[in-house]
């Protein structure tokens, strides 16, 4: 982001939590890690990537632009990871 004008840079995301097993204290269960793991995935979602503006799929910003060649207002990609509308049959 330093690299980057002003006008174009994005905050940082936030560091997450530190993972209880590093303090020194007991290790994590595997659902402790599970949840720490989700909680990271949700940071970087929220804050790392970029929705399309045409069809809502996040994208790290470079990868943002490629993606705009061919989703366009006129014609957005269709949403990934959502049902699509049944049609009805003759």
């Amino acid at each position: 982001e330093a690299l980057k004008p002003k006008h174009e840079r994005r905050p940082l995301p936030t560091k997450p939590q530190e993972l209880p097993a590093v303090k020194g204290a007991t290790p994590m269960t595997a659902t402790e890690r599970e949840a720490y793991n989700q909680q990271a995935m949700e940071t970087f979602t929220k804050e790392g990537m970029v929705a399309c503006p045409h069809c809502g799929r996040t994208f790290l910003e470079d990868r943002l632009k490629i993606h705009l060649r061919s989703c366009t207002a006129e014609n957005p990609h269709k949403a990934v990871g959502r049902p699509r509308p049944q049609e009805e049959p003759p």
